[in-house]
């Protein structure tokens, strides 16, 4: 029970106190009052009975009820599509982002304010969150993801803390919260520098406690703020690492969804760098010997399947090209004109001649596979936009 007295108050409060409020309560009044007058006054004017004029004004308040439920929910489910609905939800509490610190540090702070509006109540019990956010770690990159550390709240809630240890913000003021503490990797000619975020500096770098950032790629990142008697809001953000002078920085910026140009360059983007990937795994396949890498996936060998890193990279392309262009993972997939390197001298019957074999369609179709991402690159470049 009590915790459904919880949410009530939760649902009450993110409703009183801002504009969707006002909006709910002043229609009311003009959908169910104004007909029932109306329908009162007109009734009594032709001299009805009195029992005649109680049922149409009561009716006429059913009909005006009725109305007033539909344009709510109308505004509610469509009223963004022509920005109503974001225009009743605004709220005192607003999500600032701030600037980098300029002083060079080995771990920089990386900072949110949220702000309280209102020049009279004061935010109590003030509660801000990531709901959600990306970063090298994100489903797209499953199989490279096990080799790293990656935090714990990652898809879920995780709340922050202020950087005073306060959870209350004056009127007309803001308080700092402390997202997380990142620092870069040397750079390496040619190589985008990696950023690694801690996410508790007591906890130190350990498992759940560190996400991975390449600087200069686009990331996302979304907060929540809620407080006693103030809408709940949200706040997305798109999150990029850049180099200033050798300092490794943050920036956020309102997130808007991409254009078609924009998305069609995202795309390009991650296919050059799964073209990328795709060739380190050739050429480390290819600095191997063939009986040390049979022997390194053994059980794959034995049982003529493709190794695991490499098949992991394959499913991974597969299911981002099946989410991105309709019918490029079959194209990518597509073996028909996969060329098979020809093998001199080879005895089917030696176990060694068996690994070479393996070895060599390894190769083969890292290769093919490769040439066939080339491709829908290439497909995907002409395409019109």
């Amino acid at each position: 029970m009590s915790n459904l007295s919880e949410f009530i108050g939760q649902q009450w409060h993110d409703i009183k106190g801002n504009a969707k409020w006002d909006f709910i309560k002043w229609t009311f009044w003009g959908c169910s009052m104004i007909p029932s007058a109306v329908t009162a006054i007109a009734t009594f004017l032709r001299h009805a009975p009195i029992w005649e004029v109680v049922l149409f004004t009561f009716l006429a308040f059913l009909f005006g009820i009725f109305i007033w439920c539909v344009l709510v929910l109308a505004v509610l489910k469509f009223g963004n599509r022509f920005g109503i609905r974001d225009h009743l939800s605004k709220t005192d509490l607003e999500i600032e982002p701030i600037p980098s610190d300029s002083k060079p540090s080995k771990k920089h702070p990386f900072h949110i304010r949220i702000l309280n509006n209102n020049p009279k109540q004061n935010a109590d019990d003030l509660k801000v969150e990531i709901i959600s956010f990306t970063d090298n770690l994100s489903s797209q990159f499953q199989s490279i993801a096990q080799r790293y550390y990656h935090p714990a709240h990652f898809d879920k809630m995780a709340e922050l803390k202020s950087s005073t240890g306060r959870n209350t913000i004056n009127p007309s003021d803001g308080l700092e919260f402390t997202v997380f503490y990142f620092e870069s990797s040397i750079r390496i000619q040619g190589q985008p520098r990696s950023v690694i975020a801690t996410f508790d500096l007591k906890g130190g770098i350990v498992k759940e406690n560190v996400a991975s950032f390449h600087e200069g790629k686009k990331y996302q990142i979304k907060f929540a703020a809620s407080a006693r008697g103030f809408a709940k809001i949200e706040r997305e953000f798109n999150m990029k690492f850049f180099d200033d002078d050798g300092v490794c920085k943050i920036e956020l910026t309102p997130f808007a969804p991409l254009t078609k140009e924009e998305k069609k360059s995202e795309i390009m983007q991650t296919i050059g760098q799964y073209q990328e990937l795709l060739n380190d795994r050739y050429s480390k396949i290819n600095q191997t010997e063939f009986w040390e890498y049979a022997n390194q996936n053994e059980y794959a060998f034995e049982n003529n399947l493709m190794d695991g890193d490499t098949g992991s990279i394959f499913a991974e392309i597969e299911k981002f090209l099946e989410k991105e262009i309709p019918g490029a993972a079959a194209d990518f997939k597509d073996t028909v004109n996969l060329q098979l390197s020809r093998i001199n001298n080879y005895d089917p019957n030696g176990i060694g001649e068996k690994k070479r074999l393996y070895y060599v369609r390894a190769i083969d179709h890292l290769k093919h596979r490769s040439n066939q991402l080339a491709k829908i690159k290439d497909k995907l470049n002409l395409k019109p936009l």
